[in-house]
């Protein structure tokens, strides 16, 4: 369902149906315009720059600039995160996401529940078809996090 090319659309120039790669490469092109992508919900395959638990920590620690991304329904998210965290899940990444990440190049770690949830991966997706590119993974997610003894928040307080 995610990460398929959508259906063609008809070329204007030259009234043929087109699918999204021959339309990119018929303008020159080799990316699919932005407002195609929304429009569409056309959302490409993206490599995740993988991040382990002690770099997260440290980073979390220092308080680094970066942005970390609760990928998990809001309910989940309300129950418990981890520090500093906001919630983007997948069916919230929309051209308005704009409004709370402004800046595209900043450094983005999105995370879920553990290794075999997607939603951090779709969420990656829909960053990244909308410009963000300095995205990263924890792949270990808020399970590791807990299991290794680390701080919990929920509503901005720490969990005891």
């Amino acid at each position: 369902m995610y990460g398929r090319k959508w259906p063609a659309y008809r070329s204007w120039r030259s009234g043929r149906v087109q699918s999204a790669d021959e339309a990119s490469a018929s303008r020159g092109s080799n990316q699919v315009s932005a407002r195609y992508r929304i429009a569409t919900g056309y959302v490409p395959d993206v490599n995740l720059i993988p991040i382990a638990i002690d770099e997260l920590r440290d980073k979390i620690d220092r308080d680094d600039a970066f942005v970390l991304v609760d990928a998990l329904p809001p309910m989940s998210y309300a129950h418990s995160h981890l520090p500093g965290a906001i919630n983007i899940p997948p069916p919230s990444v929309d051209a308005s996401v704009t409004r709370r990440l402004p800046d595209k190049g900043a450094e983005i770690v999105v995370y879920c529940a553990n290794p075999t949830c997607e939603d951090s991966h779709e969420t990656a997706r829909r960053l990244f078809a909308l410009g963000y590119s300095n995205l990263r993974h924890y792949a270990g997610g808020k399970d590791e996090w807990r299991g290794a003894g680390l701080p919990l928040e929920r509503a901005g307080r720490a969990l005891a």
